[in-house]
């Protein structure tokens, strides 16, 4: 072996040995034999160490048992939901093998579900701690987890009987582009839904046209049934039961009333089905409130001559360019509920409007949601977006002897009118290894020790020492144990109305976020996000400044108003149906499906029907090239106009 191949092969085992040395090293820590949850969660180490040390004390007080708690951080909701897809899709297709093999005739009347497809200690993760409420939906969604399988398979062609699903809002140019369809069919006298290829119907989709022509409500046709796939469902959160008075307590208003919505968002989600007398059956539950606002620094804006944010319209200042720090949405839930937010406050066109404006001034985009407000407190950015509790720990970070919020050089502000409040929940996974000490950390999580972790003073600051106590727990002096974290402040908003209004002097945010909250419902706007904000300002940054600039300085120099009206036209321009289909025809010439709800103007009016085209990865991949290619275009144009009037764009 030659000294260079050495050398190689010595950084290749580096490479690869590291992670399991660093996954060793942090085993130390864990007691031998000691029963452990595992974490699934996107929240930083302080809140990690803080609740792990809390929980496990008030553990082993409550069951006189030591446990240990076990986070895993693999990225943010983005990521997690990633991780917790792959390993439950690999899982429902090992089990369902074993059932296969084992019981052939369930597998072909469909007689199995969730609880066959996923088994204890399938998934490496008892609950999912932190992340936004749409995240954790997902979780409860079977649409996220789709199984197909075929139950038919090996078998020989049959004669059935097929009838739509939906026979009213049945797409018919479904048929004429050969696509798969899910139908309603009879086999041996049972009903079953599967989704059929074209070429499993002997005779095409032809043999349907009765359904069309004659008003038929069913059809004759013989079937390849082996290719034919059925659809078995399971969701990745497992219902948790709770007792009605537990839940009544938690989400309950310091006057009595029940408090189960802040602005238009709901704080726990019921599950469907049964549950014992007195128990509720309940997907998820928030632990804390979140909301989105604006961190800046004040030195940075001064020298700039831009006043202090009050909305977020203030971030498309152009006297900003360079100077605005993001968060990728494609890789934070956070960040695109955040977003969210805006277009479901300020409408359509204001909303995506403002979306373009921050972007076009955006210094970078990056994929960790924490970076943002470091940038802006060490003056790397004026002004970012982030979560509440990143702007105000910042903000104390750098906070001089005699500082308030209010005089330091960072700020943080939440949007008058317009703060979104999302609640930061907890799910229980399925197929996790200890649901029984799952539930625990979540009834931990949601009491009052729990719920002031969040927002009171460290407990060895002076502060702290006035902090309210654990009933009947002593230290080993005798001294009476007190609420809140030991080491780090979380500066998060407990969910807990009740328990805001009761330990009101010793929060340390003076922050109601019931009285703040937005009441602006979802517009439903929210799956539009990433690929628009991807198209047109992640992947055309760079071409999306240069018009940004080459746009305001012809407004400066005086540009003829027609011209800057056209410039300002396509900047802003959301994708035309007619240019989609021409530019998807001119590059994916080849593509046998083609996505005709795709071919219409981005608007309200055609939301709907364009994201369902999104369904299809392969449909949703090419469209992100079309909208790339779309939006780099009219930025072109708008520099190419800014020229042709003697304006330059550098």
């Amino acid at each position: 072996m030659t000294r260079a191949h050495a050398v190689i092969a010595a950084m290749f085992l580096l490479v690869v040995g590291v992670p399991f040395v660093l996954h060793t090293a942090g085993d130390h820590r864990r007691p031998k034999g000691v029963r452990t949850l595992v974490v699934v969660t996107p929240h930083v180490l302080q809140i990690q160490e803080e609740f792990g040390r809390a929980f496990s004390a008030w553990h082993e007080r409550t069951y006189g048992e030591a446990v240990w708690v076990d986070f895993r951080l693999p990225g943010g909701t983005t990521e997690i939901l990633k991780l917790l897809k792959a390993q439950y899709s690999a899982a429902a297709q090992r089990n369902f093998e074993a059932l296969r093999r084992s019981e052939p005739a369930r597998v072909r009347a469909g007689a199995f579900g969730a609880e066959e497809l996923i088994l204890p200690g399938d998934i490496a993760f008892d609950v999912m701690f932190g992340g936004g409420s749409y995240d954790h939906t997902l979780l409860c969604d079977v649409r996220e987890t789709p199984f197909w399988y075929r139950p038919f398979a090996g078998e020989r062609s049959q004669r059935v009987t097929i009838s739509l699903p939906d026979a009213a809002r049945f797409d018919w140019g479904m048929l004429e582009r050969s696509e798969p369809l899910l139908l309603d069919l009879v086999i041996d006298g049972a009903p079953r839904r599967l989704r059929v290829p074209a070429a499993a119907v002997r005779g095409g989709w032809g043999v349907l046209s009765p359904l069309r022509e004659e008003g038929a409500m069913q059809v004759e046709a013989e079937v390849e049934l082996s290719v034919c796939e059925a659809m078995a469902q399971y969701t990745m959160a497992m219902p948790m039961e709770i007792r009605e008075e537990d839940l009544a307590a938690w989400f309950a208003r310091d006057d009595g009333t029940k408090a189960e919505k802040i602005g238009s968002g709901v704080l726990y989600r019921r599950a469907a089905g049964d549950s014992r007398a007195g128990y509720a059956r309940v997907y998820w539950v928030g632990t804390a409130l979140s909301g989105f606002g604006i961190v800046y620094n004040r030195d940075v804006l001064e020298r700039l001559g831009v006043e202090p944010p009050k909305s977020f319209a203030d971030m498309c200042d152009p006297r900003l360019a360079g100077w605005v720090a993001l968060a990728d949405p494609r890789m934070s839930g956070s960040v695109e509920t955040a977003f969210e937010s805006i277009l479901n406050n300020e409408g359509w066109e204001q909303g995506w409007r403002i979306l373009r404006g921050m972007s076009a001034n955006a210094r970078y985009v990056t994929d960790m949601s924490t970076k943002p407000p470091v940038d802006v407190a060490h003056g790397e950015a004026a002004m970012g977006v982030c979560i509440d509790f990143y702007g105000r720990a910042q903000s104390q970070a750098v906070m001089r002897p005699g500082e308030t919020p209010e005089t330091s050089r960072v700020g943080y502000i939440d949007p008058p009118g317009k703060v979104f409040i999302d609640p930061d929940p907890i799910t229980l996974l399925r197929g996790g290894t200890d649901p029984e000490l799952a539930q625990r950390f979540v009834a931990f999580v949601m009491s009052d020790e729990g719920q002031a972790l969040w927002q009171f003073a460290a407990t060895g600051t002076a502060r702290g020492a006035e902090n309210a106590v654990i009933p009947g727990v002593t230290d080993r002096e005798g001294r009476p144990v007190r609420m809140g974290p030991r080491t780090h402040e979380l500066r998060r908003m407990p969910v807990r109305h009740a328990f805001i209004v009761e330990h009101w002097p010793l929060l340390t945010d003076k922050v109601d976020p019931y009285a703040i909250a937005s009441t602006q419902g979802s517009r439903g706007w929210r799956s539009g996000i990433r690929p628009m904000m991807g198209a047109f300002g992640i992947d055309n940054a760079r071409e999306l400044r240069r018009a940004w600039r080459a746009m305001h300085r012809a407004i400066e120099e005086g540009v003829e108003p027609e011209v800057v009206a056209e410039m300002e036209r396509l900047l802003y321009a959301l994708p035309e149906g007619a240019r989609v289909r021409a530019l998807w025809n001119a590059l994916f010439a080849d593509e046998e499906t083609t996505p005709e709800g795709a071919f219409l103007d981005f608007s309200p009016e055609h939301y709907g029907t364009i994201r369902e085209t999104w369904r299809n990865p392969r449909v949703a991949s090419r469209l992100q090239i079309v909208y790339t290619a779309y939006f780099r275009e009219n930025y072109a144009r708008v520099v190419e106009l800014a020229q042709g009037a003697g304006v330059s764009a550098r």
